[in-house]
């Protein structure tokens, strides 16, 4: 299947990086600490992909100091998580295919710089832009919007890839193609049929299946 991508968006949380145990630990761990005895699934019911409405969700009325020890609790543990398979290895061809690459992410800067530094991933990378950058996070198109326009790219070549339902509803709200990554290790935070149920264009269970994919232009 012939396509003409070359503005390559990617998510980085569950997608590139191998860090949503890391993100259910820590929530469960300084839920535990507010006297908030939940399980995993209302973790994901409640706090997945919520940011800092999460905790007022579960009923925790400091809710910003309870997020701000959520993220700490994060940093603790976030550069010592792998990447996914072969996701060095992809951005590093891409770019040196003269693709333009952006992570557009819900983690916040001080979260995701270090671990790109860590990983060595800094070169390979055109644009990062974090949530709280925007005035409206994904499924909302901003984020997208703003890594095309600085990668003077247009929509009809441009594809967002992530592995959450809000990756792929901001594709379909910036109007461009959207790519799946159903990675086996992410079925325990996230029901794949339901995933499949917003639609992309594409759905890929490895990293190097969408590599050969977006190759077929090059």
């Amino acid at each position: 299947m012939q396509n003409n991508f070359k503005y390559i968006l990617l998510d980085w949380d569950g997608c590139l990086a191998d860090t949503l145990g890391v993100w259910m630990n820590s929530y469960l761990t300084v839920y535990e600490k507010h006297g908030k005895s939940v399980s995993p699934a209302d973790i994901l019911k409640h706090s997945w992909g919520n940011v800092e409405k999460g905790p007022k969700e579960i009923g925790i009325s400091d809710s910003d100091i309870c997020w701000k020890e959520i993220i700490l609790k994060v940093k603790e543990g976030i550069m010592k998580v792998p990447l996914h398979n072969f996701a060095k290895e992809l951005l590093k061809r891409l770019h040196g295919k003269q693709f333009k690459i952006a992570i557009v992410t819900s983690s916040e800067k001080s979260l995701i710089q270090p671990a790109l530094a860590h990983h060595n991933l800094n070169k390979f990378i055109d644009f990062l832009i974090t949530e709280e950058e925007v005035s409206h996070p994904k499924p909302n198109p901003e984020m997208l919007n703003t890594a095309i326009k600085y990668l003077n790219g247009n929509k009809s070549e441009s594809i967002i890839i992530g592995d959450s339902s809000k990756d792929i509803l901001a594709g379909h709200n910036a109007g461009i193609a959207s790519a799946l990554v159903l990675h086996k290790e992410n079925n325990k935070y996230y029901d794949f049929n339901v995933l499949e149920q917003t639609n992309p264009q594409y759905i890929f269970y490895h990293l190097k299946q969408l590599y050969e994919f977006l190759i077929l232009t090059k």
